[in-house]
């Protein structure tokens, strides 16, 4: 690897150390309060928004819905720490789509803990616990493997992509 290289990768792992050091910090009550509003529980839809990458799906309070390319057939692959950072978007009914959202691209899938996750075409829907208002990006493009979701179901991005270039 030459000098420059080495020093870019061990530029990212100090950084995703250090963010997933703050996250875990920041204690439960604050990933409690992100897993409930990334729920859509209380009836609210999924819907499209406006940013800067274009139009995005978001949840029902306008947070930012992202999926994880690790994710294989539906299923999730993310839990334990993975989840505190990226909570599941949840649904324990049937939940309701806003204007541009395709309903027959959402179904849900059975995590290990028996809840239901959104699934918006065959991609596991996830928020991301450093996201504290709707509107906010913090994870596009996170260690090239989280992206914004579109209304078609796709990625905005690239892979390998940092976030600070969109």
């Amino acid at each position: 690897m030459t000098r420059l290289t080495t020093l870019a990768v061990a530029t990212a792992a100090v950084a995703a150390a250090v963010f997933t050091l703050v996250v875990l910090l920041t204690g439960s009550s604050a990933t409690k309060r992100q897993r409930d509003q990334v729920s859509l529980d209380d009836g609210q839809s999924l819907r499209v928004a406006r940013t800067r990458l274009g139009p995005i799906l978001v949840n029902g309070h306008g947070h930012t819905l992202y999926l994880f390319l690790k994710d294989r057939h539906g299923k999730s692959t993310c839990y334990d720490g993975c989840a505190r950072v990226w909570p599941p978007a949840l649904a324990s009914g049937a939940p309701r789509v806003g204007p541009g959202v395709a309903a027959e691209k959402l179904t849900t899938t059975r995590r290990t803990d028996h809840k239901r996750q959104l699934v918006y075409n065959g991609h596991p829907l996830y928020a991301m616990s450093a996201d504290t208002r709707p509107g906010e990006l913090e994870g596009q493009g996170f260690l090239g493997t989280w992206f914004v979701v579109s209304p078609a179901g796709r990625r905005i991005g690239e892979p390998g992509a940092s976030a600070g270039e969109y």
